[in-house]
C-alpha cells in the first residue's frame, strides 16, 4: 500500500488547476450563447415566414429538451 507521505499535496495543485479550469469554461462558454443567439435567430425566421405561432411551434430535433 502507498505511503500517504509520498502523495502530492493537492492544496498546493489548486491554484496551478485554477486558472486552467476558468480558461476551459470560458471556452465552452462561447459556444453556448451562440448557439442561444442562432436559437433565437431561426425562432425570428419561422416568426417571419410563418407567423408568430410557428415560432413558438419551433422545436429543435436535436435538443433534449
Amino acid at each position: 500500500m502507498p505511503d500517504p507521505a509520498d502523495s502530492p499535496d493537492l492544496e498546493a495543485l489548486l491554484p496551478m488547476l485554477r486558472p486552467a479550469s476558468e480558461a476551459l469554461q470560458n471556452r465552452v462558454s462561447g459556444p453556448e450563447s451562440l448557439t442561444e443567439r442562432q436559437d433565437h435567430l431561426i425562432a425570428e425566421l419561422h416568426h417571419a415566414l410563418f407567423g408568430k405561432q410557428a415560432a413558438h411551434r419551433y422545436r429543435d430535433p436535436i435538443s433534449p429538451v
